[in-house]
């Protein structure tokens, strides 16, 4: 028998579900709940512990699946999407997991930011992970889609 929406656990990327899963995919951000807070520089609650959880919507046929933020520079970025814009009724926050792809950055890749953040008008992530949207158009259509705001990891 399978639990009601309400019961279900989110799957856990990096633990329920592999990164390359999600590498170079668009998700929506459902939920960014803070474990810390951005005064200047953001302090983790304690050590070892994540700076935050990240719910996310992603393309087909992942889902909905849950990302711990470890990474500062990653927290900071989506702090400032979140928190201090005013994320009206007409903005969406969309994240692409861009892994370093070079062997000298794979080495730093514990210290780098690994989540490009970007503000969208509403309804861009439905577009564009809906098929029907794409072949309608042309390759400038979605050329034509560009963020309010973004915060690069590389």
């Amino acid at each position: 028998m399978e639990k009601p929406a309400s019961q279900q656990l989110d799957l856990v990327i990096g633990k329920d579900i592999a990164w390359k899963s999600i590498k170079r995919k668009l998700c929506r951000v459902i939920e960014f709940v803070p474990f810390s807070s951005l005064n200047g520089d953001p302090r983790s609650v304690s050590s070892g512990m994540p700076y935050a959880k990240l719910v996310l919507e992603c393309e087909k046929p992942l889902g909905k699946a849950t990302i711990w933020i470890t990474n500062m520079k990653d927290f900071t970025h989506l702090w400032k999407a979140i928190k201090m814009r005013a994320n009206g009724a007409n903005e969406e926050v969309l994240v692409v997991y861009e892994p370093p792809r070079s062997l000298f950055w794979k080495v730093l890749a514990v210290f780098l930011p690994r989540l490009h953040v970007m503000i969208f008008e509403k309804g861009t992530f439905d577009k564009i992970t809906d098929i029907r949207w794409l072949q309608e158009g042309s390759p400038e259509k979605l050329a034509r889609v560009k963020p309010i705001a973004d915060w690069r990891c590389w």
